[in-house]
């Protein structure tokens, strides 16, 4: 995300009028320490980084959307492109001046039907698209990103709320159980 997304200026320019950005490398012993502008990039074509799934590396890429109180309103997951991101920032930037939770219960709410409802409606345009296998379909790969997205709304009700400090802290832990790199 970082040389395609976060270097596309419209992102850029939302993340700086609306949040306080910060980037956490919980493994800098990979590029010791260097600052992310200064780490290798990876040799990936453009044809390679457009062939990326949308929502892929869910267990390595996260981000969190807090309000000034540091608890965690909003969260994705996985790499998105910057349309798709954008998205998530507008979200992000609604559940911090909602306030309650309660409010964002209900705006989650409502971004699950209109995912479910995008889903549906690519499916009811391009039914022939539905019998390929999803790494040979832009239509099943759009669909597969949209549920991914759906799932990560539903699933976030339990777990917003809390510090993001904690978050990541498990968050770590977690990977480092798994024996994952990050």
């Amino acid at each position: 995300m970082r040389t395609v997304t976060f270097a596309d200026p419209e992102i850029v320019d939302f993340l700086n009028e609306n949040f306080v950005p910060v980037w956490l490398n919980h493994s800098p012993e990979i590029y010791q320490g260097l600052a992310p502008q200064d780490q290798p990039q990876a040799a990936y074509s453009p044809a390679e980084m457009a062939a990326y799934p949308e929502g892929g590396g869910g267990g390595n890429i996260r981000s969190y959307f807090c309000g000034p109180d540091g608890r965690i309103v909003h969260n994705t997951q996985g790499y998105w492109g910057p349309e798709l991101y954008l998205r998530e920032l507008q979200q992000g930037a609604l559940y911090v001046s909602a306030g309650t939770e309660a409010e964002c219960a209900e705006l989650r709410a409502a971004e699950v039907e209109r995912l479910e409802t995008a889903a549906a409606e690519l499916q009811a345009r391009h039914p022939a698209e539905m019998h390929k296998p999803v790494r040979e379909s832009e239509v099943r790969r759009s669909i597969a990103a949209i549920e991914l997205l759906r799932d990560n709304y539903e699933q976030q009700s339990g777990r917003n709320g809390g510090e993001v400090a904690a978050e990541v802290r498990a968050l770590i832990e977690e990977n480092a159980r798994r024996g994952a790199i990050i």
